[in-house]
């Protein structure tokens, strides 16, 4: 959960980079998968910057603006204003990671999702990209053909796109 809300992305980002750390040393260093949902992978994508990638065995976004979605337009406190299209802090994110992630990157989001608009915000070149049909922004979190296709992807050998 990214608490408080309302912090920036940079924020959110050091917190989860820190239970990361503690998580893969209780796990005694097993790799972790991190799955994690719209703004939520924009956090875990900033947050691999700042641990060491070695110990996370995949990212798995759900529904995320990867490019920005027109809603934040609408809103105008942090961290919306980071996730509008074309922000200084997507587009320094995206620099650095687009298209050479620096771990296996599955983008899993829906051509109705009615939060990250335009679709093609939620994928991200050099990813692996699953488009599901008809399942609006929080339908990803608990339809069967999404939990199905992410369990089929923490399953499956976890590979770098090229």
């Amino acid at each position: 959960n990214l608490e408080p809300l309302l912090a920036d992305l940079d924020s959110q980002a050091a917190r989860l980079a820190s239970e990361l750390r503690q998580l893969s040393h209780e796990c005694d260093g097993a790799p972790i998968a991190v799955i994690a949902h719209s703004m939520g992978g924009l956090v875990a994508r900033a947050a691999l910057r700042l641990v060491d990638s070695a110990g996370i065995s995949q990212l798995i976004t759900l529904a995320s603006p990867h490019h920005g979605t027109r809603l934040a337009r609408l809103l105008h406190v942090l961290p919306f204003s980071q996730m509008r299209p074309q922000s200084a802090w997507l587009e320094e994110l995206n620099a650095v990671q687009e298209p050479h992630f620096p771990v296996p990157l599955t983008c899993i989001y829906s051509n109705s999702d009615n939060i990250v608009r335009p679709t093609e915000s939620a994928a991200l070149k050099g990813a692996r990209l699953i488009e599901l049909r008809g399942l609006g922004h929080l339908s990803l979190l608990s339809a069967r053909e999404s939990i199905d296709r992410t369990l089929a992807t923490l399953l499956a050998p976890a590979q770098c796109p090229t």
